[in-house]
């Protein structure tokens, strides 16, 4: 994705301004003339001043009062917006990438257009509206644990540079969260968020690590019952983009009552690759068909992307599949000439396949002889009646269903299939067992 900057023209010093420019409140903090300085701006005449007089590495704090970006800054500052200040966008820029914003707890920032800063921390509220897109992030960490609220998502917030951005308890019920480099962090607390993509576009590569907390992927929009458009999604590897998705605790969840989410890892032309050795991923909420979504492990919808999609599984990972259709396989009829590849690799862990939900092993025909492999070296997966089964919508991808070892435990009803599999494992001591669980099995397959 590309995002062009829309620059604002600066307005010029009104002679009040001016006046004020002598008699801004700065505030020293240190001594010598290279030491930072807080610019305290209480109103937008002393906002307007401090704009235009900070220097490299001040702060300009806005505090009891409304004010608008009337001058751009020509050096890199921090604009801090306190408790009680609310900034909104003007007639000038940010300073186009220079300027570090941060929100305060109670302070509120409004922005227009294409805003460039560079970081984004506090735990105030950000607004942006449609069409506009709100860009960030340099190789500083940073955390952000307010709100940022946005009314579709054809808007988005974007995180660039080599830092760490922590969201412990962010909220964002709707909007587009594009990271293109560095590493998004949850670590505690609840976070609510519509859209996540990590690693977007062509030539990017990006990271996110959940190791606490509460994921959601839920929020408001165009949804429906289920959810047709504007839903929930993350997107791990997107748009020719690298993506890697490392979870060792904590929860994700994707979905919840009344609205479907999707999961695509390695998409549309993207390389995505999600490890997980802890935790809990669950999809869509157990009894609710309106929440059954869409996971998909590889997926591209034009012949000429060739996504590649890697679903790790070990450890105590727990992969919850409540409502919905866990595919590994393009699930797209579209792109049928892409070279897309599709992988689950089970070392441990447990794969819960629910009633209301299905395993398919395999989806359209791509390009490669081998479309999708699945292979279960360790680990547990639960499933029964006819939940496992290949050929989504009759696509007649070709795959590989590897059994090495681990176990397949009958969970709920007796279970059916007739999918095809290969023996890997060296023994009878070692290979894959099936635990009937006192149900049974009738497994029809090659």
């Amino acid at each position: 994705m590309t995002i062009s900057h829309i620059g604002k023209k600066p307005a010029a010093l009104s002679a009040f301004t001016t006046a004020l420019l002598a008699s801004a409140s700065f505030l020293t903090l240190g001594v010598g003339s290279a030491s930072a300085a807080t610019c305290a701006a209480i109103s937008q005449g002393t906002y307007d001043a401090c704009m235009a007089s900070a220097a490299i590495g001040d702060t300009v704090l806005i505090s009891g009062a409304s004010v608008v970006q009337n001058v751009t800054p020509t050096n890199a500052i921090t604009i801090q917006v306190s408790s009680t200040g609310v900034l909104g966008d003007g007639a000038a820029t940010f300073g186009a990438g220079t300027s570090r914003l941060v929100i305060d707890a109670g302070g509120a920032v409004s922005t227009l257009g294409v805003d460039t800063f560079a970081s984004l921390s506090g735990a105030g509220t950000l607004t942006t509206p449609s069409l506009s897109a709100v860009v960030f992030g340099d190789a500083t960490n940073t955390s952000f644990s307010g709100t940022w609220s946005a009314p579709d998502l054809n808007t988005a917030l974007v995180k660039q540079g080599t830092g760490t951005l922590t969201i412990n308890g962010m909220q964002a019920v709707n909007g587009d969260f594009l990271e293109t480099q560095g590493t998004l962090l949850q670590g505690a607390g609840t976070s609510n968020i519509k859209s996540i993509s990590v690693g977007t576009g062509s030539g990017n590569s990006a990271s996110m690590t959940v190791s606490g907390g509460t994921l959601n992927f839920t929020g408001t929009g165009l949804v429906g019952f289920p959810c047709g458009s504007q839903c929930p999604a993350l997107r791990v590897g997107d748009f020719a983009g690298t993506g890697l998705l490392t979870h060792t605790a904590g929860t994700i969840v994707i979905g919840a009552a009344n609205v479907a989410g999707s999961m695509n890892i390695g998409n549309q032309g993207g390389t995505g690759t999600y490890n997980m050795s802890g935790g809990i991923l669950q999809l869509g909420v157990s009894g609710d068909v309106n929440s059954a979504g869409l996971y998909a492990i590889g997926r591209s919808t034009t012949d000429t992307r060739n996504s590649v999609g890697n679903f790790n599984i070990s450890g105590t990972a727990l992969v919850d599949v409540q409502a919905g259709e866990f595919i590994n396989a393009d699930r797209d009829a579209a792109g049928t000439l892409a070279a897309t590849s599709s992988t689950v690799t089970m070392t441990g862990g447990t794969l819960r396949i629910r009633p209301g939900s299905n395993l398919w092993l395999s989806g359209m025909n791509n390009a490669n002889a081998v479309d999708s492999i699945f292979n279960l070296n360790g680990g547990t997966l639960e499933i029964g009646d006819g939940r496992l089964q290949d050929n989504y919508l009759g696509g007649g991808g070709v795959y590989q269903f590897n059994l090495g070892n681990g176990t397949i435990k009958v969970i709920d009803s007796a279970l059916v299939t007739s999918v095809n599999g290969i023996l890997t494992g060296g023994t009878a001591a070692t290979g894959v067992k099936i635990d009937t669980n006192g149900i049974g099995a009738t497994w029809n397959g090659v």
